[in-house]
């Protein structure tokens, strides 16, 4: 019986476009990461050495949390969700078969699944030195067990001892809440475990109690030469082989106790949650009342009513779960020691200056803050659906304004709540360290016009995700995977044109001397272009607004069509004013006035400046003999206009008939000679960047001036 349910769970598993799709992010991330150099590793080691690919082993092994959860935390819920649990006692499963049955062969595709990690890393090493995206001295020769005695004695322990928490927690709870609760959770307890212990002496007991062995395998390989990184093998040993033994015994020991305390009997028969009636108790007697009817209204005034006491409730759901509490103690905490620890210089920390509260924000905090907007966001748009709730309320008489809308001003709360606690919390700590120079203009611009939007912009594009998908659980791998995409772009593949990535927009820097400066204004604006983008997804999501049992694609695109109306394309025509028009002008100004770079041109530019002035490397040159410089500063308009007289003499033996002047691309300037004008007689014109588009070409820094009579 235990080979019928093993075999068909990796049938079943085989047949699921989830499994193709898990597969397919795990090889398409290592790949688009190492082919890019993006491990940040000594110029001296191999992106593919043993020890750098070990590394990522480790480090896969906690991000694989999440898919760890969403992989064995369905072989038994599945049979929940579609109602098929009651049967399991009419068939001859025994409870062994059932239990071992459905774990080892969730976990041999969620094993699968992994490998598709060690095939991503092979092909980053192919795809670098071939597109020329990193130089091919980076790589050495791939060899076999470079990649599998890594995934074996580092990674597979670690997925075995996640794979053991999950499965374990839905045979128990039956409820796959608390498994998407338990990954973040398990994610942030680590996060802040490593946090705690970092300046712990005993490293041993650091080593030992890592379940992930992140501080274990950087301990045994810090000490490692480049040579033996980029040809030894770690050996399995020590503190790492312990470490290993023990959170794979502890796995293995969590399905055993669990084993012993699951009941096939009671897993097909009784509810999560409930109250428990006693058989001898007794039903009251039906009182029957006569009930006045009520007057029904469905008036626009009733509708926002409705949209204002329902979105109260929602935020209501959200702020009371008992796993949302947990993640936010948990943002509070990390927040709190990295505003109380602050910045150490020279072992001495800085001032709890405003500035730098709101700069810690950025940290830590700012994870758990993704964590809880993409994660509610989900929940909040399928709870009708899980709790099937959305059966009587898809039929009730309420348009999809409010259901969506109530929805979203739930997280709108939750996104100003998220924006509020560092104020509340850098407050605190400034009030407990004596630090009494509090600047609360910096929390309160800082926060709500800067932060708050930051936080919708990611609620709205999660909103739209899940619409569009229609299922809780790849909405999130969905969501999270854009993020990632984004992520990769700008940090690996050098593409930072914040007009083109979600969100994103220039840093900045608060300063006690000038505030935020020239910082608000293209903030402002690109507040307004992500702003308006994003409510255009929301007004998208409206329209796909799944009601009833039909949840295809297809039946919701046609729905979309009989719901688009007139108010729905002026609404669209206005946003995409806002979009377009806002996203013009800073256009205008990146691309056509500044004339935007990317990393990459920079290079090719650098390279293509010095092979083509490498010739005037020693040409003779005069000396400056006397300078008076004029100088006009205008910060309000980040201007500099300056003017200097000049008093060189020809201190070689060599005759010199012109002048060789570098100054920044595209600088405008002239010059005179015994206040003769000189004019230029050479110079270049640089390539246009590739996304500007609409401009002349720039004039190249170095520029020659023929002067009137030579120097001798």
């Amino acid at each position: 019986m235990f080979w019928s349910v093993f075999s068909f769970e990796i049938k079943y598993r085989l047949r699921r476009p989830a499994t193709y799709i898990y597969f397919a992010v795990l090889l398409a991330l290592p790949a688009l990461i190492i082919a890019n150099g993006g491990l940040g590793i000594s110029e001296k080691v191999y992106y593919n050495a043993p020890t750098t690919i070990g590394l990522y082993m480790t480090i896969l092994g906690i991000y694989c949390v999440l898919i760890s959860s969403a992989v064995m935390g369905v072989p038994l819920y599945r049979d929940i969700e579609h109602q098929t649990r009651e049967y399991l006692l009419a068939t001859p499963i025994t409870r062994g078969a059932y239990y071992w049955g459905r774990f080892w062969g969730s976990f041999l595709i969620l094993l699968g699944i992994s490998t598709g990690a060690l095939v991503g890393y092979v092909l980053g090493t192919w795809l670098g030195p071939a597109f020329d995206w990193e130089k091919p001295e980076r790589f050495g020769p791939n060899v076999f067990q470079f990649y599998f005695w890594p995934f074996l004695t580092i990674f597979l322990p670690s997925l075995l001892f996640t794979s053991a928490i999950f499965f374990g927690l839905v045979a128990l709870t039956r409820s796959n809440r608390v498994l998407y609760s338990a990954s973040i959770l398990l994610f942030i307890l680590y996060l802040l475990s490593n946090f705690l212990v970092r300046d712990l002496e005993n490293r041993d007991l650091v080593d030992l109690l890592d379940p992930f062995a992140l501080n274990t395998y950087t301990n045994a390989t810090k000490y490692l030469t480049p040579a033996e990184q980029n040809t030894q093998l770690l050996p399995f040993a020590g503190n790492l082989l312990w470490n290993r033994l023990i959170w794979m015994g502890i796995g293995l020991l969590l399905l055993v106790v669990v084993y012993t305390r699951f009941s096939l009997q009671k897993f097909a028969t009784d509810r999560p949650s409930g109250r428990k009636v006693r058989k001898d108790e007794k039903a009251p007697a039906p009182n029957r009342v006569a009930l006045p009817l009520s007057l029904r209204q469905f008036t626009q005034k009733t509708l926002w009513s409705n949209l204002i006491n329902l979105g109260k409730l929602e935020f209501s759901n959200i702020v009371r779960d008992a796993y949302f509490i947990a993640i936010m103690l948990g943002a509070v905490i990390f927040l709190f020691l990295d505003d109380w620890i602050g910045n150490l210089q020279y072992g001495v920390p800085d001032l709890p200056v405003t500035m730098n509260m709101l700069l810690f924000k950025t940290y830590n905090y700012g994870l758990f803050v993704f964590i809880l907007i993409m994660f509610y966001t989900g929940e909040t748009v399928h709870r009708d659906k899980a709790t099937r709730f959305a059966n009587i309320a898809d039929t009730l008489p309420v348009p999809n304004w409010v259901q969506l809308g109530s929805k979203f001003l739930a997280i709108v709360g939750i996104c100003l709540m998220l924006a509020t606690v560092p104020m509340l919390v850098g407050l605190t700590v400034q009030v407990l360290r004596g630090f009494f120079h509090i600047k609360l203009h910096y929390y309160l611009i800082d926060l709500y016009l800067i932060t708050f939007w930051d936080y919708l912009q990611m609620a709205l594009l999660a909103f739209f995700v899940h619409a569009l998908i229609n299922n809780k659980f790849i909405g999130h791998f969905v969501g999270l995977g854009v993020w990632i995409t984004m992520f990769i772009l700008q940090s690996f593949m050098n593409f930072n044109y914040n007009l083109a990535l979600y969100s994103y927009k220039p840093g900045y820097l608060i300063s006690d001397m000038n505030d935020f400066g020239h910082f608000a204004e293209p903030l402002f604006w690109f507040n307004i272009y992500w702003t308006a983008f994003g409510f255009i997804l929301l007004l998208l999501a409206s329209l796909l607004w799944s009601r009833g049992s039909e949840q295809r694609f297809k039946t919701r695109w046609q729905a979309l069509k009989q719901r688009w109306n007139t108010k729905f394309s002026l609404g669209m025509l206005a946003l995409a004013l806002v979009w377009l028009g806002s996203g013009g002008f800073i256009y205008y100004n990146v691309s056509v006035v500044n004339k935007y770079r990317g990393p990459d041109e920079g290079k090719k530019l650098q390279a293509d400046y010095e092979k083509r002035y490498k010739k005037y490397e020693r040409i003779a040159q005069p000396k400056v003999t006397s300078l008076f410089l004029y100088a006009d500063v205008h910060p309000e308009e980040r201007r500099l206009e300056m003017r200097a007289i000049i008093k060189v003499k020809n201190k070689t033996d060599q005759r010199i008939d012109s002048l060789h002047i570098l100054a920044s691309d595209g600088q405008k300037f002239s010059l005179s000679v015994d206040q003769q004008p000189v004019s230029v007689t050479k110079f270049d014109l640089l390539p246009n960047p590739v996304l500007s588009w609409f401009t002349d070409q720039d004039t190249a820094g170095y520029r020659i001036f023929a002067l009137p009579q030579p120097l001798m």
